[in-house]
Order: structure tokens, then C-alpha cells, then sequence
């Protein structure tokens, strides 16, 4: 991962630091919100890196294509090597080597049945939800509980 010259506003430091707290207080999640507009994303790949320090990698799940693509952008603006697991894109045979990616973005529809079974289940280390209010249908928690991390 490179340099970035992404401004973070005190805002979006206050909450990756009280997340990051629960996280190290060995909470299993975090639940951050934010009006839009505030750089929820932004805060998103804050998070990330901290967990890319200690070889994490992230997984970002969305309900809409246009809030995976927003979250592809903005993930490659830190400078993460992106892959995105969607309808068409796989990002097991798109990515020159996982092992080489730091961060999937993918919607919650494409992530189910044989497309999430065909994910080790220590892939990733950090899971963010967009839209977090979801996060307790079904298809949400398949997810949540196949990985480990």
C-alpha cells in the first residue's frame, strides 16, 4: 500500500479511534454512523489500513453497484490493491494473486451460496457493511458467519 493524500476531517479520527478501541477491547464489531456526505467510505479505509498493519485484509459488502464502485475508488485512493466480487467480477480470477490484494469489494447478493463458499474462511480479518441496519437479514449473517476474522 502507498502514500495517500487523503485529508481526514477530526470527525472521521475520533470515530476510527473510538472503533478501533472496541476492537481492541476484543469486541467482534464495531458500528459507526454518519450522516451522508461525512466520509463514511473514507472512514471505511481508515479502518482498513489499521488492520493492513497487521496483515489484515478487508472485506467491503454493499447492497448497491454504485456504492461498490464509490468504495472501489476510494479504497484505491489509499492505495490498496482492490478486487471486486460482483455479478460478473470475480475477484478470485480477476486479481493477479489474492494473495497480493488487501481489500474486496463485493455485494451482499453475489456473496452467497457457491460464491461464498469458495472463500477460505480466514480470508479476511475486517468486514464493513455499508448500510449496517441490513446486517441482521439473512443474507448478511451467512456471510458474517463463514469468516473467521
Amino acid at each position: 500500500m502507498s502514500e495517500h493524500n487523503i485529508e481526514y476531517r477530526p470527525y472521521q479520527v475520533a470515530a476510527r479511534d473510538a472503533g478501533m478501541q472496541c476492537f481492541q477491547e476484543d469486541a467482534d464489531s464495531a458500528l459507526v454512523v454518519l450522516p451522508t456526505g461525512t466520509g463514511k467510505t473514507v472512514l471505511a479505509g481508515m479502518f482498513s489500513e489499521e488492520f493492513a498493519e497487521v496483515g489484515h485484509k478487508t472485506l467491503f459488502l454493499a447492497h448497491r453497484k454504485v456504492l461498490i464502485e464509490q468504495a472501489y475508488k476510494t479504497y484505491s485512493r489509499f492505495g490498496f490493491a482492490v478486487a471486486t466480487e460482483m455479478g460478473e467480477y470475480n475477484a478470485m480470477s480477476g486479481a493477479l494473486n489474492l494473495s497480493d490484494t488487501d481489500v474486496v469489494v463485493g455485494s451482499i447478493q453475489t456473496f452467497q451460496a457457491d460464491r461464498l463458499l469458495r472463500w477460505p474462511v480466514e480470508t479476511f480479518g475486517l468486514i464493513v457493511i455499508d448500510a449496517a441496519h441490513r446486517s441482521l437479514a439473512d443474507s448478511y449473517t451467512k456471510i458474517l458467519n463463514h469468516f473467521t476474522g
